[in-house]
């Protein structure tokens, strides 16, 4: 692999608008650029949704925002037009020297080229022709498995070493403040210990069971003395409501589904002794901010997108056809498998007994 002067950039761009846990996933690349090159200006390209996790994050000096519905065939209304020569005429303006594309697909390596950046770097499998538009392909090996070590490489072409990846992601004070005052209401102190479900997923294909997610929360509340919260975006009110009105343990699990920001939950992730969810972007989250997880995985590989250095936390079960990495299934039998006590017991594994 050829290898970059690091220290030869001042300006530099990170592409990665999206999801939630691939924009986790890349957060040891911004730690170690910052920490290598303490003087150049860092900018990160990200989708407006998620733009408030880093906002004021010390090893950035700004945020380039991305609407991605924008980009989407069939917006091809004035605003979308003006929005695409915005963004454009933004990316051109900053006079980047080095862009790190860490999407790797055609849209994000266009908006690399779009930069005129004399160093354009992605990796070497990236997708829809996108390396065309690359000055640098970073070669991958074999263990490369998982996204975030796939992304470190990027730093071994610019010659920067690190010993392990780095997720740090500093809580908005402002955030405690609210989750704290949210907890109070519901008489949960400061010093109350709970735990904290998130049993929402993007693809209906990781989804567990809600009656089951129902039946974990009892012997949590009820087994451990833990008390329940649960959480998720607005799409999942209705989802939270279901496993809370199923639970026969009381108090009733507090249900703030729908209530918290970005910034909010990850507020509420550092107030928990334990995350538990599906292979999500709240699970990356809760590894940013070292806490203890448990994930229950079906039909997406661990090694790949899988909680990093978390392979102790995972709950799954081996079945032929998984991983698949399908959204829809019609039996989901790599989900239905997993038992209510497998889960249960790992839980309190992690909590200590």
């Amino acid at each position: 692999m050829s290898t970059l002067r690091a220290a030869q950039f001042r300006k530099i761009l990170l592409i990665k608008p999206s999801s939630l846990g691939d924009c986790l996933q890349a957060l040891p690349v911004l730690n170690a650029l910052r920490k290598a090159l303490p003087v150049a200006k860092i900018v990160w390209l990200i989708n407006r949704e998620y733009a408030d996790l880093l906002r004021g994050h010390p090893a950035l000096d700004g945020l380039i925002l991305f609407h991605r519905e924008y980009f989407r065939l069939g917006h091809g209304d004035l605003s979308c037009v003006k929005e695409v020569f915005e963004l454009a005429r933004k990316l051109r303006g900053q006079r980047f020297d080095l862009v790190i594309d860490l999407q790797g697909l055609f849209r994000s390596a266009l908006m690399s080229y779009g930069t005129g950046a004399g160093v354009r770097m992605g990796l070497w499998d990236a997708r829809e022709w996108a390396g065309a538009f690359y000055t640098h392909r970073v070669e991958l090996q074999p263990t490369d498995t998982h996204a975030v070590d796939r992304y470190m490489r990027c730093l071994e072409m610019l010659g920067i070493t690190w010993k392990k990846p780095d997720f740090w992601l500093p809580i908005d004070p402002r955030a405690v403040g609210e989750v704290n005052r949210m907890l109070e209401r519901a008489q949960l102190g400061s010093s109350q210990r709970f735990v904290l479900v998130v049993p929402g997923a993007r693809w209906q294909s990781k989804r567990w069971p809600a009656e089951r997610f129902a039946k974990v929360i009892d012997r949590i509340q009820d087994e451990l003395s833990l008390p329940c919260v649960l959480a998720g975006a607005g799409g999942e009110v209705g989802l939270c409501r279901e496993i809370a009105g199923g639970c026969k343990s009381k108090p009733l699990p507090l249900n703030l589904a729908g209530e918290t920001s970005l910034v909010q939950l990850a507020a509420l992730i550092s107030r928990c002794e334990l995350v538990l969810g599906h292979d999500s972007g709240t699970i990356h989250l809760a590894v940013a901010l070292g806490k203890p997880l448990t994930c229950i995985i079906g039909p997406t590989d661990p090694n790949r997108t899988g909680p990093y250095g978390r392979s102790d936390s995972i709950v799954r079960v081996e079945v032929p056809c998984a991983p698949c990495r399908l959204s829809v299934c019609t039996d989901n039998k790599c989900m239905n498998l997993i038992s209510v006590e497998s889960v249960f017991a790992k839980v309190r594994s992690l909590l200590g007994g």
